[in-house]
C-alpha cells in the first residue's frame, strides 16, 4: 500500500521539513498550495519531481475550501475561477495524478459530471474521481469501468461509519479489483489499516505531534502508529525550532510506517 501524508504544504517548517526527511508519498491541497510563495512552491515541487518522491496526489481542495471564511456561500460565488485556476496550475506542474471536485452536495452530481469533463478535456488527461455513499453502487461500478485510479470519499466526516467499513468497503475493492483498477481511501489511516487491501491512502494525523503534543512511534508489532502524550502536565512552548524539531521527528516516524506498508519492511 502506499500511504500519502498531507498537510507537509502547511508552511515553510513543514516544506523545508518534507525536503529534509523525504516522505515516499505526499498528497497536497490546491487550496494551500497555490497560497505559496512561488520561490516556496518552487521548492516543494522540485522535491516532489524528484526521485526521492515515489509518488504525489493533487488534491482539489473543495473540502478545505468550504470550511475556510465566507464557507459554501464565497466558495460557489468564486468557483468558476476556482475551476479555472486549479486547471492552471495541473497543467503548469504536470500534476499526473489530480481529484476531481467532488462537492455533489453543493451542486448535484450531474454538475460534479460536468465540472470533472471539463477539468480532464482541458489537462488532457484522467483525474481520480471520488465515490461517496450517495453516488450509489451503480455509479461505483460504471466508474471503476472508465478510471484506472478513483477514490472512496466521506471517511473523514463520518459518512462511512467504522462500524460499517467492512459492509461497504470490501464489496467495492472487490468490484474495483476485478476492473483491475486502484483504490485509494480519503483520509483513512486508523488501525483498520491493514484490514483493506486499499492500493493507496493518504493521513494528516502526523501533525498531531504540534496540534495536541501527542508523540507517534512507529510500531512494527502492531503494524500500525502508536500515539503516546509528550506531557500531560505542561503545554509544549512551540517556537520554529521546537515546531522544526517535533515535525522532523513524526514525519520521520511516518516515513518508517510508509516504508513498511510499501516494501513490507522498517527502516
Amino acid at each position: 500500500m502506499n500511504l500519502y501524508l498531507a498537510s507537509l504544504e502547511n508552511d515553510y517548517v513543514t516544506i523545508e521539513t518534507m525536503i529534509d526527511v523525504k516522505p515516499l508519498f505526499v498528497l497536497g491541497s490546491f487550496h494551500y498550495l497555490q497560497k505559496l510563495k512561488p520561490g516556496i512552491l518552487q521548492q516543494y515541487f522540485s522535491y516532489i519531481n524528484s526521485d526521492d518522491c515515489k509518488g504525489f496526489i493533487l488534491d482539489s481542495g473543495a473540502f478545505s475550501m468550504l470550511n475556510a471564511k465566507g464557507g459554501a456561500e464565497s466558495f460557489l460565488k468564486n468557483l468558476d475561477d476556482y475551476i479555472e485556476n486549479y486547471i492552471e496550475f495541473i497543467k503548469f506542474w504536470n500534476v499526473k495524478n489530480f481529484i476531481e471536485l467532488d462537492i455533489d452536495p453543493l451542486v448535484g452530481y450531474s454538475k460534479v459530471l460536468k465540472i470533472r469533463e471539463k477539468i480532464e478535456k482541458e489537462v488532457g488527461r484522467k483525474s481520480i474521481p471520488v465515490w461517496h455513499i450517495s453516488r450509489g453502487i451503480n455509479e461505483w461500478k460504471n466508474t471503476v469501468k472508465l478510471y484506472e485510479y478513483v477514490a472512496i470519499g466521506g471517511i473523514v466526516t463520518k459518512e462511512i461509519k467504522k462500524k460499517d467499513y467492512k459492509k461497504i468497503f470490501l464489496p467495492l475493492l472487490k468490484i474495483a479489483r476485478s476492473e483491475k483498477c486502484n483504490v485509494h481511501g480519503l483520509g483513512f489511516t486508523g488501525k483498520e489499516i491493514n484490514d483493506f487491501p486499499f492500493f493507496s491512502c493518504d493521513s494528516s494525523t502526523w501533525t498531531t505531534i504540534n496540534r495536541f503534543g501527542s508523540m507517534p512511534i512507529f510500531s512494527i508489532t502492531e503494524k500500525c502508529i502508536k500515539n503516546k502524550s509528550i506531557s500531560e502536565k505542561r503545554k509544549i512552548k512551540l517556537g520554529n525550532e521546537t515546531r522544526m524539531k517535533l515535525t522532523k521527528y513524526s514525519i520521520m516516524e511516518w516515513k518508517k510506517f510508509q516504508i513498511f506498508l510499501f516494501k513490507g519492511e522498517a527502516n
